[in-house]
């Protein structure tokens, strides 16, 4: 399903973190095998993450979630040089380690 609200499924770890560069766009994967969810954030325009702890895990732990589908205020438009005022993806993950992404599209997709 298209451009759901990530606060709309249980996620509270992610399995895996992939990156990758297709078709001149940067797109984060997030993989969850316990409810079998594949998230790509796709259009990426922001990305930061902070690493709070140094813990040897073998997934991405995420305490809390923060998702809005808007349009970005005058400051984020000039912060994120932005050309027009379009809805985006303002989407937190926090947990271990923080992530704040600004992305155009969002899909959640059911593996089962």
């Amino acid at each position: 399903m298209s451009n759901r609200l990530i606060t709309e499924i249980p996620l509270i770890y992610a399995d895996s973190l992939e990156f990758k560069y297709w078709n001149k766009d940067f797109i984060c994967i997030l993989l969850n095998n316990e409810f079998n969810l594949r998230i790509e954030l796709k259009g990426i325009i922001s990305f930061h993450f902070i690493k709070h702890l140094d813990l040897d895990c073998d997934y991405v732990d995420i305490v809390d979630v923060i998702h809005q589908y808007r349009l970005p205020t005058p400051n984020e438009i000039e912060s994120l040089n932005l050309d027009s005022k379009v809805n985006l993806h303002f989407i937190t993950l926090h947990g271990e380690s923080d992530f704040f992404i600004v992305c155009s599209i969002v899909e959640i997709l059911n593996l089962a």
